[in-house]
C-alpha cells in the first residue's frame, strides 16, 4: 500500500523517480575478515532468529549474476557469520540479506581475498 502512495504523489508532482523504501529489517555488516588463504569470514548483526544468505554479486557476460555463498540464522543477539572459502584471489562483492516473516533487508560490502 506505501509504494502505492509512494507511486500516486510521485505522478502528481511530477516525478519520474520515488523515493527509496526504506529496509524493514535493519542489516549491517560487523566484520569481513581474511582468516586463511583465500578464506574470508563475513560477521552480520540483525533481526534476532532472522534467516539469512550471503551472496556474491558478479557480472559474468556483461549480466549480474547471484551466486549462494550459504544460507544461516542469526542466533537470539541478531548475530549472523558465515566462513567462506574462495577459488581465486581478488576483491568480491558480498551482500547478505535477512528476511524476517515478510520483510527483508540487505547490506554490501567489498571484500578482499588473499
Amino acid at each position: 500500500m506505501r509504494l502505492l502512495q509512494l507511486l500516486v504523489v510521485a505522478v502528481m508532482l511530477g516525478s519520474t523517480t520515488l523515493p527509496a523504501l526504506a529496509d524493514a529489517v535493519p542489516v549491517s555488516i560487523v566484520s569481513a575478515t581474511g582468516v586463511g588463504p583465500k578464506t574470508v569470514t563475513i560477521v552480520v548483526k540483525t533481526s534476532p532468529n532472522a534467516a539469512c544468505e550471503a551472496r556474491e554479486d558478479v557480472t559474468i557476460n556483461r549480466s549480474l549474476q547471484h551466486i549462494s555463498l550459504g544460507q544461516g540464522t542469526a542466533g537470539d543477539d541478531g548475530t549472523a557469520t558465515w566462513t567462506i572459502r574462495f577459488e581465486y584471489n581478488g576483491t568480491r562483492h558480498v551482500t547478505v540479506t535477512c528476511k524476517v516473516g515478510n520483510d527483508e533487508g540487505s547490506a554490501s560490502t567489498d571484500v578482499r581475498v588473499q
